[in-house]
């Protein structure tokens, strides 16, 4: 039919219920035979005078509305769901820019064929990977420029990555201008999540904006930053073109990983080494499996609004429940991988704590999700989130203290950034446990 073009039914069956509607009518039909009787009368004539009426047939209108709300009832029952709007969600992804150095420095051998052909051949991989994602293409060396603006045709993207090489713009490591430029592409994104996976096989030395501020920009903008160190350890073959043909020098790898994993730990994101190319590939599928980690739960939480007409509460609320809560895991993330990345052995009172912290306000919101499901029991969801901002409020205080006492006891500034950073991750996760709270808080003042 015309009117269920595009529709779904989740369960069916519930269909075969329509046969109790001819039933439901005949039982009528027969019930209305039995209410009439004879009556014998002498003559009819004090009846022809009675104006005709159509008030008496609007009798039979209950049995009329009655169908059509059985009717509409077994519609409901059968959960008619749209098809379109599922393949509208199902085609969502995120937005990825790839900002890839294209400097003399990578020509070097130590990945074959060299590291710029390298990283072009893995990354076109990865992007052929990611169909439904849109993913554009800046590269830098002593300046930097779009190469391909995000767009969801990946063989125009392939095309255009394969045509890079070095030369195309001033020799130089601009890491900071490749990353600003890349931000700047992402920044109107309206997509739920925003990456760039930044490849450079050096330290920033050159252009007007510092690698650490572009970061600090990405951040602003919510765009989360993949950095990868591209380089094998010591020293690799570099070619040299001279009036005897192509001669080798050994060229002394030097990979700015401090500015890098700084990049990451304030962007939210990752900072890895590639010293070869299989290392380099594992990275992309690292990459891709955190990224897709998150994706698939908020995925499945779009499809689902998708192809339900109902939901519990509003639709904007569960998006935004559901990326706060993405965010809390993506903090608690961070934490973690900079402290396996650091070699932290020695845990303070402080990273105690706040781990603590960190962990009692992530079982309060789970706790209140729970309670979510059927919006029984609001005064446990409230109690879980006056506990979550409680938490949030001494994770705070705590954070402030630890600050302090780094810079006030810690002589060396190493350790220092280390530990710091570490408490940054730990504090921010409270404060999305706090954004998830606030948002459930919504979803009760709307449903109250």
């Amino acid at each position: 039919m015309i009117w269920f073009k595009g529709i779904e039914f989740a369960h069916p069956s519930f269909f075969w219920l329509f046969i109790s509607i001819p039933l439901m009518v005949g039982w009528y039909i027969w019930k209305q035979k039995q209410l009439q009787g004879n009556l014998a009368m002498p003559t009819i004539r004090g009846f022809a005078m009675i104006t005709k009426s159509m008030l008496p047939r609007f009798r039979h209108l209950s049995i009329i509305l009655r169908s059509l709300a059985m009717a509409a009832l077994i519609v409901a029952l059968a959960r008619p769901q749209s098809s379109l709007s599922w393949q509208d969600t199902t085609t969502e992804g995120i937005d990825i820019v790839i900002a890839s150095d294209i400097s003399g420095s990578m020509l070097a051998e130590d990945f074959k064929p060299n590291r710029l052909e390298a990283g072009k051949n893995i990354a076109i991989d990865f992007i052929q990977n990611r169909p439904n994602d849109r993913i554009g293409l800046v590269v830098f060396s002593g300046e930097s420029f779009t190469q391909c603006p995000l767009t969801i045709d990946h063989s125009v993207l392939v095309n255009l990555y394969a045509d890079i090489k070095n030369g195309m713009i001033e020799d130089g490591t601009a890491i900071g201008m490749g990353l600003a430029t890349a931000v700047n592409r992402l920044k109107d994104s309206e997509a739920k999540s925003k990456v760039v996976i930044l490849l450079t096989d050096g330290s920033n030395n050159s252009g007007s904006i510092p690698p650490v501020t572009a970061a600090e920009i990405a951040k602003q903008f919510g765009v989360r930053v993949y950095t990868v160190g591209i380089g094998t350890n010591g020293y690799a073959p570099y070619p040299v073109q001279t009036p005897m043909g192509v001669q080798y020098q050994r060229m002394k790898v030097d990979i700015d990983e401090g500015t890098l994993n700084k990049i990451a730990t304030i962007t939210g994101g990752k900072y890895f080494r590639a010293t070869n190319n299989s290392a380099l590939k594992d990275i992309y599928e690292q990459i891709d499996k955190l990224e897709n980690k998150g994706d698939e739960i908020t995925h499945q939480v779009h499809l689902e609004l998708g192809k339900n007409f109902i939901t519990p509460f509003d639709r904007e609320d569960i998006h935004a429940l559901s990326s706060a809560i993405d965010d809390v895991a993506d903090y608690i993330q961070g934490a973690a991988n900079r402290m396996n990345l650091y070699r932290i052995d020695d845990y303070n009172e402080h990273i105690r704590k706040l781990s603590d912290l960190t962990l009692q306000a992530s079982i309060d919101l789970e706790k209140a999700v729970r309670e979510l499901k059927d919006l029984k029991n609001v005064r446990a969801i409230a109690d879980s989130c006056i506990r979550i901002n409680s938490v949030e409020n001494q994770a705070d205080y705590v954070f402030d203290r630890a600050v302090a006492d780094l810079f006030l006891y810690e002589k060396d500034a190493i350790r220092l950034i280390k530990y710091k950073e570490i408490l940054s991750a730990l504090e921010t996760a409270t404060d999305m446990c706090e954004d998830a709270a606030d948002v459930m808080e919504s979803i009760l003042v709307k449903n109250a």
